[in-house]
């Protein structure tokens, strides 16, 4: 059984080693002469929580808005002497960096002028190239085990190289063997919100699968990285949590496998042999909304908050036969360990290597042809002073 719990508030500031997964907007503002307006105001706000990031032009009429979460946003620019120029639906997606640049027109500030279409421009704003998987691809498109990385196939220069066999929660090993662009599976860096998410197993394993229902999208970087991109020979994949909003949302779900709604293996079939018994129940919840502490705090356009849990059950009726070591091996007492033909099972000391000197270089080495030996441990025990004291605790 797995218990996975996430919980994400909109506030809380990532650590100074993450990379940064948000999105930025960065541009330049015009009058209709083509000259630099600085002093403008620049205004974006993202449309589902409310939330407002707000600078000025520069001298020359160049903007930057940072640290904006992926989500859908509306921008507004406002000068004296000019319309307010207002645009909305624009997406954002993680780590994107948007460039939006604005020609004004001459005019009240109380007139303005809405743009609500434009065609998509070349990314020219990162040396970053990748793609994004999006929230409808992950709630539409099936998964199986539940698990959102299984998609980073519809990326291109992706494949994944390993066994979709296992892609349980858990199998973390099992479901990070994707190649690159080309490069070597299990090199690629796994991040969630910026933060690093590989397992320290000497490959660059998952540490954690975040439950469908609490991820919001996820972009797989493929080649040619920002500065602010390392620690990699291969790709980067870098999951955005929910963070919540000012709807509150939420969701229950249960993926349950049965014996008797699985269809049968080919080689099954082909041998008479029935279908293989199998239980599992993948279930769940999240839930997020606005912070709300009745005559207290209202957190709407400010403060957010998301809760996520996964349990996995799974019943396989495999017989396995296993041992447990007795009181007397936990004490080094191997003197009545046997061997399955009976025999006496010698425990060597290491420390006491030498050279047999029956050793025949002529001849391979074999179990009856050993370049070294050792002695074994007097009375088949190992001493207390060769044990670890934390591990005897």
């Amino acid at each position: 059984m797995l218990c996975r719990v996430c919980f994400s508030l909109f506030t809380l500031i990532a650590a100074a080693a993450a990379q940064e997964y948000r999105a930025a907007v960065l541009g330049t503002v015009r009058d209709p002469a083509g000259g630099a307006v600085a002093g403008a105001t620049v205004l974006i706000t993202n449309e589902e929580s409310g939330v407002k990031a707000r600078t000025t032009t520069q001298n020359e009429g160049s903007f930057h808005v940072p640290y904006l979460l992926p989500g859908v946003y509306a921008l507004e620019i406002a000068r004296e002497g000019f319309k307010t120029h207002r645009r909305g639906r624009i997406e954002l997606r993680v780590d994107d960096r948007m460039r939006i640049d604005v020609q004004l027109e001459i005019g009240r500030v109380t007139e303005s002028v809405t743009v609500t279409a434009e065609a998509s421009l070349l990314e020219d704003a990162t040396g970053s190239r990748g793609q994004v998987i999006t929230s409808d691809q992950i709630n539409s498109l099936p998964l199986d085990g539940h698990n959102p990385f299984t998609l980073m196939n519809l990326a291109a220069g992706v494949n994944y190289t390993g066994s979709l066999l296992y892609s349980r929660p858990f199998d973390n090993g099992a479901i990070a063997d994707f190649s690159i662009g080309g490069g070597v599976s299990g090199i690629n860096e796994y991040q969630i919100d910026g933060m690093s998410n590989n397992a320290n197993t000497g490959r660059s394993n998952l540490a954690y699968v975040p439950p469908k229902e609490a991820t919001q999208e996820f972009k797989v970087l493929t080649n040619v990285y920002d500065a602010q991109v390392g620690r990699t020979g291969g790709g980067v994949m870098n999951v955005s949590i929910k963070p919540g909003t000012n709807r509150f949302h939420g969701a229950a779900y249960e993926y349950m496998r049965r014996t008797q709604l699985n269809a049968n293996q080919y080689a099954s079939n082909a041998n008479g042999q029935p279908r293989a018994k199998r239980v599992v129940d993948q279930y769940g919840g999240e839930i997020d909304g606005p912070v709300r502490i009745p005559g207290l705090y209202n957190g709407k356009d400010r403060t957010f908050f998301m809760f996520s849990m996964e349990r996995y059950r799974e019943s396989l009726p495999q017989p396995a036969l296993g041992s447990v070591p007795t009181p007397e091996q936990r004490a080094g007492d191997f003197s009545k360990t046997l061997t399955a033909a009976g025999r006496l099972f010698t425990v060597h000391d290491d420390l006491t290597l030498y050279t047999n000197p029956a050793f025949d270089p002529a001849r391979a080495v074999t179990i009856n042809n050993l370049r070294y030996l050792r002695q074994p441990f007097a009375g088949n025990q190992i001493p207390k002073n060769r044990m670890d004291p934390i591990a005897l605790h």
